[in-house]
């Protein structure tokens, strides 16, 4: 993950940075459960980035200066058992965009699956693997493409 970030980081360096704020459900199928694994790490890749990241903005934070809104989505459920390993898969989907306008910046899904000792382990090492393909694939391009939209309404 360490050389997604950095490539991540190399393209972003020649301009500005924009805030973002993440809205970022996880749910683990069938119990119900939600964790934060796949927001934290979206989070952290956006820190170490140099991207401002703040709360939700539903979270009466009061946060109203931001220029990119995260929004995502991961499914993940139990697929087997073998031996002392579980394996679970995930789904993620990844939406980035203007926060001024709406646009869709970029977009994605993704899955994979990973095995773990117990399955709760599993379920979050799969959702980190998709959002940190996820974020590898679509931050890059949709900072480029919002500084390009925030050059148009400068002039």
């Amino acid at each position: 993950r360490a050389g997604q970030i950095s490539a991540i980081q190399y393209s972003l360096k020649a301009g500005p940075l924009p805030a973002a704020v993440i809205d970022f459900r996880e749910i683990h199928i069938p119990d119900g459960a939600s964790g934060l694994s796949g927001q934290q790490l979206l989070t952290e890749i956006l820190h170490r980035c140099g991207i401002r990241v703040f709360s939700s903005p539903d979270s009466g934070a009061g946060v109203t200066s931001f220029d990119i809104l995260c929004l995502g989505e991961a499914r993940s459920e139990f697929v087997l058992k073998q031996g002392e390993l579980f394996t679970c898969k995930a789904t993620t989907d990844l939406k980035i965009l203007d926060a001024h306008t709406r646009e869709i910046l970029a977009a994605a899904s993704r899955q994979d699956h990973a095995p773990d000792i117990s399955e709760r382990l599993a379920a979050e090492e799969a959702v980190r693997k998709t959002v940190a393909d996820l974020a590898g694939q679509l931050i890059a391009p949709a900072v480029e493409k919002w500084r390009r939209s925030a050059q148009g309404k400068e002039k």
